[in-house]
């Protein structure tokens, strides 16, 4: 079952565009943040600024965790996951320039925009995934490690 959950997992993150990220602050206090995401399997990369809180927290506190929720809330066929892992930033200049262009093909209005001084990318590897699917019963929840 986890290796297909895993899979199914992996299919819902490449599906959606956006995650809702947590973090907490030096001093403790958590801190929500929308973010776009590219991903390759179960790793998640987004990119930020430097000077960005999420990126302070980071530095501070790798342990993150993140939701990816459907539009859609069909109580019979909703669908969503709740992971926890551990953010790190890039440093890798060939890894990056290729999650860059991941970002460009996924998101292609990124084009446009502005570069910033210190644009980083940040990858996080899960730990652990809660993934809901309501197609399988109301509130049905599944669980696995990494």
């Amino acid at each position: 079952m986890s290796e297909e959950l895993k899979q199914t997992i992996e299919a819902f993150l490449t599906g959606h565009n956006y995650l809702n990220l947590a973090t907490a602050s030096p001093d403790g206090k958590p801190l929500a943040h929308t973010v776009a995401y590219v991903n390759i399997g179960p790793v998640v990369y987004f990119g930020t600024g430097g000077s960005a809180r999420k990126s302070k927290n980071i530095k501070a506190n790798p342990a993150v965790a993140y939701t990816v929720d459907d539009d859609d809330f069909g109580v019979k066929t909703q669908q969503f996951l709740q992971m926890e892992g551990k953010a790190e930033i890039l440093t890798n200049k060939e890894e990056a320039g290729k999650i860059q262009g991941m970002f460009l093909a996924k998101f292609p209005q990124f084009k446009d925009m502005p570069e910033m001084a210190d644009s980083i990318m940040i990858k996080i590897v899960p730990k652990s995934c809660l993934f809901s699917d309501f197609a399988k019963g109301f509130a049905h929840n599944d669980i696995v490690a990494y």
